[in-house]
């Protein structure tokens, strides 16, 4: 036993000698110190993982790394670029983008500068979107340029106008504009806004609207009249303004010398009215002729409508003055069907043309025309008046509405009393049965030519603009004209239903079956009949007002 344990030790004895004969070195294949990188073919590491886009190491026989190969493939940092690797941009350096030199314009953005990332990618935070033309929603862009997305001015408020882009890329409304007034014709609207620039819709075969064509629009269009709009009218199938210069210019149908030119051609852009030496502070449509005080407060007409012109002709070609008329000083006129209607500097007022419904309010019937203009028989100051279709109406002073003329179709909007037989004409000015504690600024009524059998006037109409911002209207309710949403006749004055409770106008215009109103937010609406296209909107007619919407930028 005790050989045995001698002959183990020994041989455990010469094991550990040989251990301590063989250390490990360079050159056995296997990394054995930290001061190895290598060692033969065995590698920790590649030209990938030192970050070079490639290439081979080597190891050298002192088991360093042999790396040649990868700088010779190049790696992200160097400042050289290498594009087919991947890199974008490697310190100054920078690939084309969209084949041009690279900068944020040819990355699409509008300026800024680029900046190489240190994964030589092209860094973009200081390149600024807004001004490529381009709405970048991700961007917080509203438009960009001239591109402005599905955004009108009415999507901001307004009536219409051009809306713009500011230098952020947000909507701008500095070119948006409100409506200012309105004036209904036929078949055709025509609107002043904010910028004095005038617009029409509805119909244009005869170039009622003034934008230089004969195509009837559903939306508006601009008339090309390019100076100042002092007043403006609206006729049957014509249209005329006053500018700010006193001349009269008028377009659309020419049939009977409606537009005072000498010739019955018709011009879908306005033409001016050529009267020597004379200048005019108003003008009025009617029916086929046209109507307007000279600044000595004459009256002019042109046209035809028997001896609405006042000379004992059927028509007139060019303006003619009114010879008869010296006892006023016109101020403000108004053209109905067959009749002219005018109140003096002394807020009288007088009435000439067709009275066979006692419309003149002189007190007498005549089967035909009256060429001279005659007092209405009414002793109280009046501020507003409107010839109709075969009635008149006007506003004293006091805000009380008085009318005279056919009552077919309650237009004198009275009750039926003692004083007043319903249904039946009167030629004396009557006081309208308006709502208590109510009182009126303007009125506008239809000037419809249509007469069923009976004489009976089926689209004559009144409507008329409080001074507390409501409309009131009365007469028939055909194509739903009284606009308060109810079927039916107002026999007196009734409410025309409010866009909003808080809503209060500030304009109204009766056409021939149907009526535009203004509110004070510059916004337009209208109701009664829209079969020709009167207010854009799809639909024949409707009951309450709608907004009229304009879809140019």
């Amino acid at each position: 036993m005790r050989v045995f344990l001698t002959f183990l030790i020994i041989v455990i004895s010469i094991s550990g000698c040989e251990d301590d004969k063989i250390p490990p070195r360079c050159g056995d294949d296997q990394i054995n110190t930290s001061e190895e990188e290598c060692d033969g073919n065995t590698f920790t590491d590649s030209c990938e993982s030192l970050g070079y886009h490639g290439g081979n190491i080597s190891c050298t026989s002192e088991c360093k790394l042999e790396i040649t190969s990868c700088i010779a493939a190049g790696r992200c940092g160097d400042g050289v670029l290498n594009d087919d690797d991947g890199e974008e941009c490697d310190g100054e350096e920078f690939a084309q983008q969209n084949g041009q030199e690279a900068s944020c314009e040819a990355l699409g953005y509008a300026s800024g500068e680029i900046s190489c990332g240190d994964d030589c990618t092209i860094v973009i935070d200081e390149c600024i979107a807004c001004g490529n033309g381009n709405v970048d929603l991700l961007e917080g862009e509203e438009c960009d340029g001239e591109e402005m997305g599905d955004s009108f001015c009415v999507d901001l408020g307004f009536w219409g106008g051009a809306i713009g882009c500011d230098n952020l890329c947000s909507y701008s409304d500095d070119a948006c504009t409100l409506a200012v007034s309105a004036a209904g014709g036929y078949g055709h609207t025509m609107l002043l806004d904010s910028s004095g620039t005038l617009y029409g819709f509805g119909l244009n075969g005869q170039g009622q609207l003034g934008d230089g064509t004969t195509f009837s629009s559903d939306y508006s269009v601009k008339n090309v009249f390019e100076g100042t709009v002092e007043k403006y009218t609206v006729g049957g199938t014509h249209s005329c303004l006053l500018d700010d210069s006193g001349k009269i210019w008028c377009w659309g149908d020419g049939q009977y010398y409606r537009l005072g030119t000498g010739d019955e051609i018709d011009s879908p852009e306005p033409v001016e009215i050529d009267v020597s030496d004379v200048l005019f502070t108003d003008v009025s449509a009617g029916h086929s002729f046209t109507c307007a005080l000279d600044t000595n407060g004459k009256p002019w007409c042109w046209g035809t409508n028997d001896e609405v012109i006042g000379v004992g002709s059927f028509q007139s070609d060019v303006p003619v003055i009114i010879t008869e008329s010296t006892a006023f000083t016109g101020e403000k006129i108004s053209s109905g069907r067959g009749h002219v209607c005018l109140l003096d500097t002394e807020s009288n007022a007088w009435c000439w043309g067709y009275n066979g419904y006692g419309q003149l309010g002189n007190n007498e019937y005549e089967v035909g025309y009256v060429a001279a203009p005659q007092p209405v028989a009414q002793d109280v100051p009046f501020v507003d008046i409107s010839a109709c279709g075969i009635h008149t109406c006007a506003i004293d002073s006091d805000g009380k509405i008085w009318c005279w003329g056919a009552n077919n179709n309650y237009e004198l909007g009275v009750e039926e009393s003692p004083m007043h037989n319903l249904q039946q004409e009167t030629s004396v000015p009557v006081m309208v049965d308006s709502p208590e504690g109510v009182s009126f600024s303007k009125i506008s009524c239809s000037r419809d030519d249509t007469e069923v059998v009976g004489g009976d006037n089926s689209s004559a109409f009144t409507c008329a603009l409080s001074q507390d911002g409501d409309i009131y209207c009365w007469g028939t309710d055909r194509f739903e004209r009284m606009g308060n949403g109810a079927a039916g006749d107002n026999i007196i004055p009734g409410p025309v239903e409010k866009p909003y409770a808080t809503s209060i106008f500030t304009d109204i215009t009766v056409g021939y079956n149907h009526a535009c109103g203004i509110t004070d937010d510059g916004l337009l609406w209208c109701w009664g009949s829209n079969v020709r296209g009167q207010y854009q909107v799809e639909g024949d007619e409707y009951s309450t007002p709608v907004q009229f919407p304009t879809n140019e930028h």
